[in-house]
């Protein structure tokens, strides 16, 4: 029998695909499984509709988190990251919530608080990695106010799929450069110098 992971997995790349507008049959056949076995594992599409996006919700979190882990310092980790979704993945995701803002209004905001929340939470631990690595200026980052000011400000930025992705980048990159210390603005310059080098 398929697993509902696996169910999960297909009908959050069908969503993104097709958007919400999706039926239970057209989920039924890409799972190659009966219409009667998916209603015993969901309610209804609105169920597995929020499930597909918790899924994919952990699924992001343990990809930052390897990331994270696999990053020689915070701000590598955060080019990856800033780096790792082509333009296609972001406008099929820009479209997909689009799709959720006219099929199910009423779940469009807490979706959108709930992608808040966690890139707050991302962000709020990579400042204090930050500040414990040396790239982040303490005096700075440090303040409660202004830390808060800075997620608020980290997590729209990245949330926010209606801005380009070269645009969000370069927006990114300057307020993070205003937070680092001479060594995180010398990892930043680094990259960008690297980064300008592969499109020569």
């Amino acid at each position: 029998m398929v697993s509902r992971d696996y169910i999960l997995e297909n009908t959050s790349a069908l969503f993104l695909r097709r958007g919400c507008r999706v039926t239970m049959d057209d989920v039924a056949a890409e799972n190659g499984i009966s219409k009667r076995t998916l209603y015993e594992l969901f309610d209804d599409k609105r169920e597995l509709l929020l499930a597909c996006m918790e899924w994919d919700w952990k699924r992001t979190e343990r990809k930052m988190q390897e990331t994270v882990e696999a990053s020689e310092n915070i701000l590598d980790a955060l080019f990856r990251m800033l780096e790792a979704r082509s333009a296609e993945e972001h406008l099929l995701y820009e479209y997909f919530l689009q799709s959720l803002k006219k099929v199910y209004p009423d779940l469009y905001p807490g979706v959108m608080d709930g992608l808040y929340r966690a890139q707050y939470e991302f962000f709020r631990s990579a400042l204090d990695r930050g500040i414990s690595e040396g790239v982040f200026l303490k005096d700075i980052v440090g303040v409660p106010e202004v830390k808060k000011a800075v997620l608020a400000f980290f997590g729209h930025i990245t949330a926010d799929l209606s801005v380009d992705k070269a645009v969000r980048c370069s927006i990114f990159l300057l307020f993070l450069r205003g937070l680092c210390t001479r060594k995180g603005i010398d990892i930043i310059e680094r990259h960008i110098k690297y980064n300008g080098s592969k499109q020569e």
